[in-house]
């Protein structure tokens, strides 16, 4: 039996990509998840797409209003927390002539201030132990053009983990970050509009600069989700865990 089994999951930013794949797997595992999306809409689509039971609530996290709501929200489903996979994000790439404020705005509300802040709403239905897993990135690791301030909002998350896991230790919750290199979600295709061509162009451009030849997938992340949350990784406490395919170190 999985050790996933019956635990209470919530995933933001679980509509697409890894979050979505997260929430899939851990289903199939056995775990009662929730995903959230910044949209009724959003959610409704990865609950049709789903092949799994799981459900979804709303909430944006460049509101406030939304992460405040999220507790109350959470107990129309559990009664208790044991996971919390803060996957949500949002990637903006343009040079420097190019970077708007409001872009900017949007990368730092949502992958700092609303990461931050959907943690401390949901730890305390975290009752005497949790695990929470932050997506964080191999971006403030490699200086790359056109992705400062992505980086930049990466690079604080991974400072959040460090600074929290010495907080929480005494409460039984661990916080652990993963940090993917380029993987294949449907962000490509949304870069170009849709058009699937251009978007393999872009995956296999991004192939030939990983040692391993390939970009990862969600289904891998998900597995790496899957540990960070288990026995395997009870001894690790404010550390980042890299899947990468070598691009950040060869």
């Amino acid at each position: 039996m999985s050790h996933l089994n019956g635990k209470n999951v919530l995933i933001s930013g679980g509509t697409k990509g890894i979050g979505f794949a997260t929430a899939e797997h851990f289903s199939k595992l056995g775990a009662n998840v929730v995903i959230t999306g910044s949209s009724q809409q959003s959610i409704d689509q990865a609950l049709e797409k789903s092949q799994q039971d799981f459900s979804g609530l709303v909430c944006d996290l460049k509101s406030m209003q939304h992460i405040h709501a999220l507790p109350e929200q959470l107990a129309a489903h559990f009664s208790h927390l044991d996971i919390f996979f803060a996957n949500a994000g949002i990637a903006h790439f343009q040079p420097l002539e190019h970077m708007t404020e409001d872009l900017f705005d949007e990368m730092m509300n949502i992958n700092v201030k609303g990461l931050y802040f959907s943690i401390q709403q949901v730890v305390p239905m975290m009752t005497g132990s949790g695990v929470v897993v932050v997506t964080a990135s191999i971006a403030p690791r490699k200086g790359q053009p056109g992705m400062a301030p992505y980086a930049a909002s990466k690079g604080a998350a991974r400072a959040i983990v460090r600074s929290l896991a010495a907080e929480l230790v005494e409460r039984g919750i661990r916080i652990n970050c993963l940090s993917p290199g380029p993987v294949h979600t449907e962000i490509f295709s949304r870069m170009v509009d849709g058009d699937e061509q251009k978007a393999q162009e872009i995956v296999d451009r991004l192939s030939s600069t990983v040692p391993a030849k390939r970009v990862g997938t969600v289904e891998e992340m998900a597995l790496a989700v899957e540990f960070l949350c288990g026995p395997g990784a009870d001894y690790m406490l404010g550390s980042e865990l890299t899947l990468d395919g070598g691009k950040a170190e060869l």
